[in-house]
């Protein structure tokens, strides 16, 4: 698998993990909205009532964390890799070859894409 390839399978994981991320977002609303309907509407003993929600919420927020956390590892993999391929390119034989210098300009759009790509996540979140 060429570093092209493997850039490309980083990115469709990438993806999957942030539609896997919305996913668990709107669980976790749904969750919390009917946790707050049965607590208004029951009036009962919270502990009693309302418990096997409260720990599908903490459960979703647990996932949604390690989701978080497996999202930003595949972004610093993807980020490592350019930043590799960029590195190679910027070797001594390569910096006067035309078609290096190409790649290398389309490597540091595609890194500068990929940062702010994680900036809106980050405030998003």
């Amino acid at each position: 698998m060429n570093s092209q390839e493997y850039l490309g399978d980083l990115r469709g994981t990438l993806a999957a993990l942030r539609v896997e991320l919305r996913q668990l977002d709107h669980d976790l609303r749904g969750a919390r909205a009917e946790l707050a309907e049965l607590a208004a509407q029951a009036r009962l003993d919270r502990t009693a009532v309302t418990a096997p929600l409260r720990y599908e919420v903490y459960r979703l927020r647990l996932g949604r964390q390690q989701l978080l956390a497996r999202i930003s590892e595949s972004a610093n993999k993807i980020d490592t890799n350019l930043k590799f391929r960029i590195d190679a390119l910027s070797s001594p034989t390569k910096t006067n070859d035309p078609q290096s210098r190409e790649i290398k300009l389309g490597l540091y759009a595609q890194l500068r894409d990929l940062r702010a790509a994680a900036r809106l996540d980050t405030i998003a979140r």
